[in-house]
């Protein structure tokens, strides 16, 4: 028991620290702006995409989603195979990281790009389905956040319906997932109670 708490530990760790690697920034950085100056000031995909354009998003958006995979698929090496829940345990870790990575004074990114690169590794379907989802629902909506909360909330109930036995341990981590998702997106939701969250279109 020692043991798997020490590699519990220890999974949070690495996981956390890939999670503050911030791709945002150092895309941006290379671009020659600092992303935390510029536009909302967040660190994430959607800020990249409206102050530097899509080539720097996507670059974003790529190495969002392979750290909360590679996290998750860490914590499945480090805690055992043979444990189901273990790949859960980096994959949170990860998008904690991203969230509130210590080194940009625990001011990080929204989390979506991160959490969908952990659904990635638990159900690449569901994660495929929401990711192209998402995509039709700017093209309607062209306000980012709502597509993004609603299609955390979509991706949180398929995967608990359809998840086998009804997993407790994943049931628990999708929903805190989508729980983070509501949390750094507060913001935007009390500017879309009031109507003036502002919106994109992924393809202008």
């Amino acid at each position: 028991m020692f043991v798997l708490i020490l590699k519990i530990l220890l999974t949070v760790l690495i996981g956390y620290l890939v999670g503050c690697f911030s791709f945002s920034t150092m895309v941006a950085k290379k671009a020659g702006v600092d992303i935390r100056k510029v536009g909302s000031g967040n660190a994430g995909t959607t800020n990249v995409l409206r102050s530097l354009g899509v080539k720097y998003a996507v670059l974003t958006l790529g190495g969002d989603l392979l750290k909360g995979t590679l996290a998750a698929i860490l914590g499945k090496f480090i805690i055992g195979w043979d444990l189901q829940w273990s790949i859960y345990i980096g994959g949170i870790a990860a998008v904690i990281g991203h969230n509130f990575p210590f080194n940009m004074k625990f001011k990080g990114g929204k989390g979506i790009a991160t959490t969908l690169g952990v659904m990635l590794s638990l159900n690449p379907l569901i994660a495929g389905i929401f990711l192209v989802a998402g995509i039709i629902a700017n093209l309607v909506i062209k306000v980012y956040s709502i597509t993004s909360i609603v299609g955390m909330f979509v991706l949180a109930l398929v995967f608990s319906l359809t998840i086998p036995n009804g997993y407790a341990p994943g049931i628990v981590a999708v929903w805190f997932l989508f729980a983070l998702v509501l949390f750094t997106h507060r913001e935007n939701i009390i500017r879309i109670l009031k109507g003036k969250e502002r919106g994109i279109d992924l393809f202008k």
